[in-house]
């Protein structure tokens, strides 16, 4: 979908959107699963989509750390 002359619009839940609102749908829905992940693990559809979301918190985690530690706007905005 995201190419030179590619399509405008795409099906999302039965109807066409623009095709940059549903990846930006999209990013919100992965960033809603992160923000309430661990405590969404019981809702994981198999335990390897659990076993994967774990793997990939833990590493977005220890990617944010560094930046909360560091001076400038709120803490939290900044991972």
């Amino acid at each position: 979908m995201i190419v030179a002359g590619g399509p405008a619009t795409t099906m999302s839940a039965g109807a066409p959107v623009p095709v940059a609102h549903y990846f930006a749908a999209l990013r919100a829905v992965v960033a809603r699963i992160f923000r309430t992940w661990p405590e969404a693990r019981p809702y994981s559809s198999t335990l390897a989509l659990a076993a994967t979301l774990d793997a990939e918190h833990a590493s977005r985690t220890a990617q944010a750390q560094p930046l909360l530690k560091t001076a400038g706007k709120k803490k939290t905005s900044k991972p």
